[in-house]
């Protein structure tokens, strides 16, 4: 798991740079109107990718054992046959727009067919990229997101500024970058798992839908619950507003995305293997030693966020557009959902998928509640906290039903510490930074002492932490020392 994590982790440090290297330019060719565009139609796009995908992404990672019993009937159900289907539901889509604008005016009428189609390479690349994930193919996997991260900043960056500096031109772009790296996995797929018609098998898609329907419901009932905020900004406050909401989000999902997106694929399949064959006691067991680092790289990103946030969402987007209440409020939610998806994990674990729905729908309901009252009285931060505050109910809540024997966690004071390290290393950080004016001797020299501080305290008073520092950089050396000797003649 530890190397999957090194590869996803990679992988993920290669999209922030792309991020670093795309966001500033963009933000600054588009207007707040086109970010406004942008952040009011991205979470129809989304639920429309997760409708796509039928849930069997969810299905080809939670069943994977099956395949190796029955290979061709696994890949030729649960990943060629979506594939055909969510085709047919995009020519549809597609020709329903077409037939509709010849009977009245669609207004961006081409940014939304731009969506459609960005939808369907989503969707096929998301279950490509799940096989890769769920082979245990880190590296194939983390060389092919990057590649297509990069294809994207590259393909934006010039779209935005020699074509077209449009949200319809962004999205355009989008599909290019799409269509090359989707071609690049569809023959990485396929050399290992030929469709066969014949080798379709009904039980196989009966039981993935079973469990597959209502994850994606979950799924798409996460988007709207974390985009909610849109529509009410939209409907109070208007279109620009918007834009600089959209944008600052954009901005503070970055670390907790980073975070997330190298530890899930990397934990997902090893928590299933293990529960599946030595039960909810050793699963705890050993998921308690990896969720320490968790909890420390956790508090290292929320202490970052509040040390390092203003000046870091101003380099990105401007001074013009930031608004660093959001973006700090906004990163440090998400910054904390690694941690919260390992402790309530035991509900996917038990396939209890209706109530992840539930409680996401109730969620939902705080959202859009906290939204219409703090929107007309705080205004765009407003929308803000009311994420803060729904998320923090949602998560609560799974965790009050989720089963005592698959939480890896002995007590509420396993939080203390890493808590600790992170308030005296934000401390120390913004008592050094007031001595500079110049916002890259701040960054750089508040960095470093970050770095060092950080980690100082974290080993020097967590014993265990420590001790399993030592044994992975012992494990790393012994590689390393193994292929340098090969390497001799």
């Amino acid at each position: 798991m530890a190397l999957d994590y090194a590869w996803y982790l990679l992988s993920n440090v290669s999209l922030v740079l792309a991020g670093m290297v795309s966001l500033p330019i963009t933000a600054r060719k588009l207007s707040k109107l086109q970010y406004g565009i942008l952040g009011f139609f991205d979470p129809f796009s989304t639920v429309w990718i997760a409708l796509l995908k039928f849930g069997f992404q969810h299905s080809i990672i939670r069943f994977y054992s099956l395949s190796f019993r029955k290979r061709n009937a696994f890949f030729s159900t649960l990943l060629w046959v979506p594939q055909v289907g969510s085709l047919v539901l995009t020519l549809v889509a597609i020709a329903l727009l077409c037939a509709t604008r010849l009977l009245v005016v669609i207004p961006n009428f081409w940014f939304i067919l731009a969506l459609l189609c960005w939808s369907q390479g989503e969707a096929w690349n998301s279950l490509f990229q799940t096989v890769l994930i769920s082979e245990r193919l880190s590296h194939v996997a983390a060389g092919y997101t990057s590649l297509l991260r990069w294809l994207t900043a590259i393909f934006g960056i010039t779209t935005v500024t020699l074509i077209s500096p449009t949200a319809a031109g962004l999205i355009w772009s989008r599909v290019c970058a799409d269509l090359i790296a989707g071609v690049v996995v569809f023959r990485t797929i396929f050399k290992k798992n030929t469709p066969s018609i014949s080798a379709f098998e009904r039980p196989i898609f009966t039981e993935a839908l079973r469990y597959g329907v209502p994850m994606s419901m979950t799924e798409m009932a996460s988007v709207i619950h974390d985009q909610l905020d849109r529509i009410v900004l939209v409907v109070y406050l208007g279109y620009v507003e918007l834009g600089v909401y959209h944008l600052n989000y954009s901005v503070a999902q970055y670390l907790g995305v980073l975070l997330a997106t190298s530890f899930n694929p990397a934990f997902s399949p090893f928590a299933n293997q293990i529960y599946d064959t030595f039960g909810p006691s050793e699963y705890c067991r050993r998921i308690k030693v990896m969720f320490r680092p968790l909890r420390y790289a956790s508090a290292a990103i929320l202490a970052g966020v509040f040390a390092f946030g203003p000046d870091v969402v101003r380099i990105m987007i401007s001074r013009e557009k930031a608004r660093p209440d959001i973006f700090i409020i906004v990163a440090a939610t998400y910054a904390l959902m690694p941690m919260a998806g390992v402790l309530t994990y035991g509900l996917s674990l038990l396939k209890k998928a209706k109530t992840q729905l539930i409680t996401l729908l109730a969620s939902c309901v705080i959202n859009l509640g906290a939204n219409i009252f703090l929107i007309p009285r705080l205004g765009v931060v407003g929308a803000a906290w009311a994420t803060a505050i729904s998320f923090s109910a949602l998560w609560l809540t799974r965790l009050a039903l989720t089963p005592k024997e698959t939480i890896p966690l002995e007590s509420a004071m396993d939080f203390v510490k890493p808590a600790i390290v992170g308030l005296v290393t934000c401390g120390t950080v913004v008592v050094l930074q007031v001595r500079f004016n110049n916002v890259v001797l701040r960054l750089g020299t508040g960095g470093l002492v970050f770095a060092v501080v950080f980690c100082g305290l974290a080993l020097s008073i967590d014993g265990e932490m420590r001790q399993q520092a030592l044994t992975m950089a012992c494990k790393l050396w012994r590689r390393l020392a193994g292929h340098s000797q090969f390497a001799e003649p």
